[in-house]
């Protein structure tokens, strides 16, 4: 049964129905088009739903009261005990206003000053009762679709930022934004900030329709036509700001070449390859390689002691660490000695011999120093750790190096002076 049919059998307004629906008085069958449009159709138990909630709202049961009358025989005797406390009360208040304005003085005139001076301290305010006709949330929401869009930017630009915080703080300790980066942030972020910015203001505008039935303080058509242009402006914002973040991500590095940062990883590097790394560089650097002989007392590092970290996380993530430093003989003996024993193909580069863990290396294709040495590495990726020493200098050289695809450059390690 549509719904036209079942207005003419219960007498009720389309809105009426459609209220006692949302509210969950009555729940007929609805069926949804490919193209959105929705279908009801109700059954004879739905009819005589309705008519029983008509009668009983003209008896002047409340929605609510309705609703615990539906659900259990225990709570339908309950609402009828209160419904006949509060009928009774109302009854007596009544009465009494009726006894009132039967006892005023015909000599007194009935003037409006007389009639309220009389009931004045018979009358009490009464809530106003609910309008079955009045709108549901999901309603209210369509008509204030400004006040929506508003508040939804609002919490979602907040919800934006708390995100992005929590991704740098958790995924990058050394943050260093890479060239270009300033332009694709501002996109970002500053597209977040506008969002949050513009919404603010759409709800400050439209914040006296947050109430069905209230006027709007400013002339409606400027209202509607500045809100409607902050609404496009957020949407923009919201779309540069994702686009924004895409790019953003190409960008992000993790850098530095502070000692004290020492094996100090980003999460990625720490989670995948921490352990491997730590089983080749030495958990802190030596002190005889961070102070200089002649300043011992002072927090100065010779220029021996250096050390790089870099580590990007675009769509594939790489990095580079790098330290080296001076030691003095005995020292550098033990240094050596520590990794002599372990699993390590060994090459040789002028006056350095080098130490090189490999995975995925393939000896037929390249030998060892081809491997490492060579200028192309275009879509090749590699992950390798090498201890290096060099017996006139008493230099050594710690570095872990990962990428899927390298770059044309290939690894930092072909930057250093061997």
């Amino acid at each position: 049964m549509k719904i036209k049919e079942v207005i003419s059998k219960t007498e009720l307004t389309d809105k009426a129905i459609r209220l006692y629906i949302d509210n969950g008085l009555v729940a007929p069958s609805i069926d949804e088009s490919y193209s959105g449009r929705k279908s009801i159709d109700f059954s004879d138990d739905d009819v005589e739903r309705l008519s029983n909630i008509a009668l009983l709202r003209k008896a002047g049961f409340s929605i609510s009261d309705i609703k615990e009358i539906i659900e259990s025989d225990e709570k339908a005797q309950a609402v009828v005990k209160r419904f006949i406390e509060e009928t009774e009360n109302n009854i007596q208040h009544e009465t009494d206003i009726v006894e009132k304005l039967r006892n005023i003085p015909a000599e007194n005139g009935f003037s409006m000053e007389t009639i309220c001076e009389s009931l004045s301290k018979t009358v009490e305010e009464k809530q106003v009762p609910i309008e079955d006709l009045r709108l549901s949330f999901k309603e209210k929401c369509k008509r204030n679709f400004a006040v929506t869009f508003a508040a939804g930017g609002i919490a979602l630009s907040v919800v934006s930022l708390i995100i992005v915080v929590v991704f740098w703080k958790t995924n990058f300790i050394h943050t260093n934004l890479s060239d270009g980066t300033f332009e694709c942030s501002l996109i970002c972020y500053g597209g977040i900030l506008l969002i949050f910015i513009l919404s603010s203001i759409l709800l400050i505008i439209n914040w006296n329709n947050v109430f069905i039935g209230k006027k709007k303080k400013i002339t409606d058509w400027f209202s509607g036509a500045l809100s409607l242009a902050i609404v496009t402006l957020a949407t923009l914002s919201f779309f540069s700001s994702v686009l924004g973040s895409l790019f953003l991500s190409t960008f992000i590095c993790s850098q530095t070449t502070d000692i004290k940062d020492y094996l100090v990883f980003d999460k990625f590097i720490e989670d995948e390859y921490g352990i491997e790394i730590k089983k080749i560089f030495p958990k802190e650097i030596p002190e005889s390689a961070t102070k200089t002989p002649d300043r011992i007392f002072e927090e100065s590092y010779p220029l021996t002691t250096k050390y790089y970290y870099r580590h990007s996380y675009v769509l594939d993530p790489d990095f580079d660490i790098v330290a080296e430093w001076v030691l003095p003989q005995d020292e550098y003996e033990k240094a050596k000695k520590e990794l002599s024993g372990k699993e390590l193909y060994t090459i040789t580069k002028n006056d350095w011999n080098i130490m090189v863990f490999v995975d995925g290396y393939e000896p037929g294709r390249y030998s060892l120093e081809q491997y490492f040495w060579r200028d192309n590495w275009d879509n090749d990726g590699y992950w390798y750790l090498m201890f290096a020493y060099n017996d006139k200098t008493n230099k050594v050289r710690y570095i872990a190096a990962y990428a899927i695809d390298s770059y044309e450059y290939g690894p930092y390690y072909l930057s250093l002076d061997w």
